[in-house]
């Protein structure tokens, strides 16, 4: 379709570092414009927060008039704007809940005008892509998935003596990554890190990683707690010397469909990934870090009920790549690598039978510990920011992430 074969068009511009389009021009054009202002997890905060209320809007006109509707998210496309960009989770999950819904995210060129703009929105609207990238030189480019080679007998990243901080270290797959460096590290150190106070729970967890040959204890920390992070940081560096590797495997549900979705529980979901991964990055800045490892998920391609949570896992995807851009120009030490993770059987957020059963349906399974582990080994032997895992039927996978049936 073409922009005016739309029944229903709706563009939000998000303005700011490489792209400035005022409210006079976004009004003079039909769009909403939202500046975007502040550190890294501030603007995404904000930038989340102003799209889910658009698209309830959005869902909300739907539902009364029926019809069509096209609404495309606009980034701008510099190394810092293109973080936004993993805000497509949300847009995902309001495609996938609200038919009649199509959906566009588009990253400009940098300093692109009103005007330009104008006329690459209106052309992009007659794509069948989602996802559309304009370079400085006027490329078009199209987003899509490939698939990378895997090296499934490769070697997990903690070498022995090494000393490594797990976030999420109550959850199931922080305990699981937690054993896997025990058991695989001879004489590592492991700081576990979590909101909850030490219990009986958590002192058997640090039981059974002393008992497979490491050092182990147990952090009050909440990673949204910039301050809170720092000094752990700086504790581990006070007394061990050293700090070689990050595992972040923090997160909250807050399940909804997105009509009903509060911008308290966007808030609350977003906390632990987003600004969580902001200030473990401030905080390890100079320490001689090799790895910061971002557990991610797959609900970041969109997922019903999920759209919150989607566009925090969105956010570590897009972050990762941002950091590894940094590290090329020595701004920061050690790879960052974010996974998007499928579900694990064992661990970690578990589905309940519905939930499983709707995943089946979509060709999707889960991941067992062991194979979980290997995954991880392999991903770390990958020289990309990030790595999406799918478990399943190839072809229902394969065709929903290359969605283009709604436009």
């Amino acid at each position: 379709m073409l922009a005016s074969s739309w029944p229903l068009r709706r563009v939000l511009v998000l303005s700011g570092t490489g792209l400035a389009i005022s409210e006079e021009e976004a009004a003079r054009e039909g769009w909403e414009v939202l500046a975007i202002r502040g550190d890294q997890a501030a603007r995404y905060g904000a930038a989340a927060a102003r799209l889910l209320a658009e698209l309830r809007e959005a869902v909300s006109v739907l539902s009364a008039c029926g019809g069509e509707m096209l609404f495309q998210l606009v980034v701008p496309g510099t190394a810092e704007g293109r973080v936004l960009s993993g805000l497509w989770g949300m847009l995902a999950t309001a495609r996938l809940e609200r038919e009649g819904l199509a959906v566009q995210l588009v990253e400009t060129a940098p300093g692109m005008p009103a005007a330009s703009l104008r006329t690459a929105l209106e052309q992009d609207a007659g794509l069948v892509a989602e996802r559309v990238r304009h370079g400085a030189d006027g490329a078009r480019l199209v987003r899509g998935w490939r698939e990378g080679p895997v090296k499934m007998d490769a070697s997990p990243p903690w070498q022995a003596g090494e000393i490594w901080l797990v976030t999420g270290g109550a959850g199931g797959i922080g305990r699981i990554v937690a054993e896997a460096i025990a058991a695989g590290a001879t004489g590592a150190t492991i700081v576990l890190a979590g909101r909850r106070v030490a219990d009986a729970e958590v002192e058997a967890q640090l039981a059974r990683l002393v008992a497979l040959g490491a050092r182990a204890e147990w952090r009050s920390v909440d990673v949204a707690d910039a301050e809170g992070v720092s000094e752990l940081v700086a504790d581990i560096m006070s007394r061990f010397g050293r700090l070689d590797g990050v595992i972040h495997t923090a997160g909250v549900l807050r399940d909804g469909y997105l009509a009903q979705k509060e911008a308290a529980e966007l808030a609350a979901v977003l906390a632990p990934k987003v600004t969580g991964a902001v200030n473990l990055d401030a905080a390890t800045r100079g320490v001689g870090l090799r790895w910061l490892i971002l557990f991610s998920s797959s609900a970041s391609q969109g997922n019903v009920a999920q759209a919150d949570y989607a566009a925090a896992n969105g956010f570590m995807d897009t972050f990762a790549q941002w950091r590894e851009g940094q590290r090329a120009q020595g701004k920061r030490e050690g790879r960052t690598l974010s996974i998007g993770w499928p579900y694990w059987e064992e661990g970690g957020m578990q589905l309940d039978a519905a939930h499983r059963e709707a995943a089946a349906l979509q060709g999707a399974g889960g991941l067992t510990n062991a194979r979980g582990l290997q995954v991880l080994a392999a991903a770390t032997a990958s020289d990309v920011p990030h790595v999406l895992v799918a478990v399943g039927d190839r072809q229902k996978l394969w065709n929903r992430l290359n969605n283009t049936s709604n436009l």
